[in-house]
C-alpha cells in the first residue's frame, strides 16, 4: 500500500483542511511519522512534501517522543544493530536520506528546512530536529557548503523583523553558532 501513489497522495492530503486524513495521522502521530519517514527513504517524487509532512507530524508528536520505547536504529557496517530513541530513530533516518539525494532534491530541502525554521508555528523540537539535520550536513559536507549555509542563514537573519520576540530569530542564530564548530 505504502508504494501505491495514491496512497502517497492521499497522506499528503494532510495540510487540507477538514481531510479525513489529518484525524487519521493525528491519532498517532508517531506512527503516522514513521510511515511517512519510511515513505520518504522507499518513494521517489514529491520528498519535499513528504519531508515537510515528517516535520508537520514532529511537532504533533513531543509527547510520543517523551515516552519511553527504544526502536532498532539504522545498521552502522561492521557493527552491530543498536537500539535507539525515537528522536534519534527520526533524525538518523532522514540524515541517511539526505545524504543520497540528488542536487535537484537537495536544493528543495534546503528550501524546507528554511521554511520550517521560519515558521513560527513550528514546535522547539521540530526546529531542533531541523537544526540537527543542517549540523549533518555541515559535518559531512563540504567547507563551502557550511559557508554557504552560514550565508544564507546571515542574510535571512538580517531580513528578519526584531519588534518582538522571535522564535525563528533564536533559533537560526543557535543554528548559526553550531555551523561555526565545522
Amino acid at each position: 500500500m505504502a508504494g501505491n501513489q495514491s496512497f502517497i497522495t492521499f497522506i499528503l492530503n494532510f495540510s487540507s483542511p477538514n481531510h479525513t486524513v489529518k484525524q487519521v495521522l493525528l491519532a498517532k502521530p508517531f506512527l503516522s511519522l514513521q510511515l511517512v519517514v519510511q515513505l520518504l527513504l522507499q518513494q521517489p517524487g514529491q520528498e519535499d512534501q513528504l519531508l515537510l509532512l515528517c516535520f508537520l507530524l514532529l511537532s504533533s508528536c513531543s509527547s510520543s517522543l517523551e515516552k519511553r520505547g527504544c526502536l532498532e536504529g539504522r545498521q552502522v557496517m561492521g557493527k552491530a544493530m543498536t537500539m535507539v530513541d525515537k528522536y534519534t530513530w527520526v533524525l538518523t533516518n532522514l540524515c541517511s536520506w539526505v545524504s543520497t539525494i540528488s542536487q535537484t532534491q537537495f536544493n528543495k530541502v534546503e528550501k524546507v528546512l528554511i521554511s520550517v525554521l521560519l515558521d513560527s508555528s513550528s514546535s522547539t523540537l521540530t526546529c531542533m530536529m531541523v537544526s540537527d539535520i543542517w549540523c549533518f550536513l555541515a559535518r559531512y559536507g563540504t567547507s563551502q557548503l557550511c559557508l554557504a549555509h552560514l550565508t544564507l542563514l546571515s542574510s535571512i537573519l538580517q531580513k528578519l523583523k526584531l519588534t518582538t520576540f522571535s522564535t525563528p530569530f533564536l533559533f537560526i542564530t543557535i543554528l548559526m553558532e553550531r555551523l561555526t564548530n565545522f
